[in-house]
């Protein structure tokens, strides 16, 4: 992780500690990712729990893994073996058919990242926001910036933030 990349995460921290103070409700709280060690808001119901994993990637990666495990070890037996070995011969009777995947642009936002911003939204705000409103919200912030001096990241953000309120 490079210097910038570090400051952005002390950021992030630091405003998820401000708002947990903030926030009325005691609905949420912060955990620490058990795979990358990211602090992220979640339900207060996971209060005891260790095992949880960040929205930002990890959780999809623990779930593959976890999938590709439980996979193996059910083809393992002897009825998923076979049940493998059938289906296996089947794919090879069926004319190859090419089944076009969709493919993603860089603009998109995975549906579990959408979900935790839209959830992180309700507990601050308490405002609804679609998918459509959260891609163009993303689009106008990746958009090219001016090739002017750049202000320091946590200057940009006390701007943002007194802006917003």
């Amino acid at each position: 992780m490079d210097a910038q990349e570090q400051e952005l995460l002390e950021c992030y921290e630091n405003l998820l500690s401000t708002l947990q103070n903030q926030l009325q409700t005691k609905s949420s709280v912060i955990k620490k990712c058990s795979t990358c060690g990211i602090s992220f808001l979640t339900s207060s119901r996971n209060h005891g729990r260790d095992d949880l994993n960040c929205p930002f990637g990890c959780r999809e990666a623990a779930r593959k893994f976890n999938g590709n495990k439980r996979s193996q070890k059910h083809y393992q037996t002897f009825w998923g073996n076979l049940k493998k070995r059938v289906s296996n011969q089947q794919r090879y009777q069926k004319p190859d058919q090419k089944i076009e995947s969709e493919t993603s642009t860089s603009q998109e936002i995975n549906l579990e990242l959408y979900l935790y911003i839209k959830w992180m939204i309700w507990e601050i705000e308490r405002k609804r926001i679609s998918y459509e409103e959260l891609l163009y919200i993303y689009k106008e912030r990746q958009r090219q910036r001016s090739i002017g001096v750049r202000k320091n990241i946590r200057e940009n953000i006390a701007q943002e933030a007194s802006n917003t309120s």
